[in-house]
């Protein structure tokens, strides 16, 4: 049989476990952190975008153009064709870039047509405050690539 003492933990073995438990966990978060990539999430982020657009403009039948308001800040606009001459812009279709990052250059925009087709090839680059940059792609078929 078992004597009271022999059974079980200590008290202070027990709180040596949860403190170097606390601090391994601390330390995981902590360099986990450095996973993040703001650069790599904008660039993701706007891939997904351009392919959210052009499936709106595929689910309505609708043009819609892609344009920057501003280095942080992609909207959508939609007419009937790439042709129009008055745009509607689709606020639930307005893209912020992530925080420390930012477009190289607002002088682009492009029309998807109805049927899912861009008018021509785009590309854009994105920039993070280290200055490094990274391209994101549309092609004339609809497909969207990042590096």
């Amino acid at each position: 049989m078992f004597s009271g003492s022999d059974r079980g933990f200590t008290l202070l073995e027990l709180l040596v476990t949860l403190s170097l438990s606390g601090v391994l966990m601390g330390v995981a978060l902590f360099n986990i952190k450095e996973l993040d990539d703001p650069l790599k999430n904008s660039a993701a982020l706007s891939a997904s975008y351009l392919k959210q657009v052009r499936a709106r403009a595929i689910s309505t039948t609708s043009a819609y153009r892609i344009r920057p308001l501003s280095e942080n800040v992609i909207i959508a606009e939609s007419a009937k064709n790439c042709s129009a001459t008055s745009w509607t812009s689709d606020n639930s279709l307005k893209f912020n870039l992530p925080d420390g990052t930012h477009l190289e250059s607002v002088n682009w925009s492009v029309c998807i047509s109805g049927r899912g087709m861009p008018e021509k090839a785009l590309q854009f680059q994105i920039s993070d405050t280290a200055g490094n940059t990274r391209q994101v792609e549309l092609f004339l078929a609809g497909a969207v690539r990042y590096q």
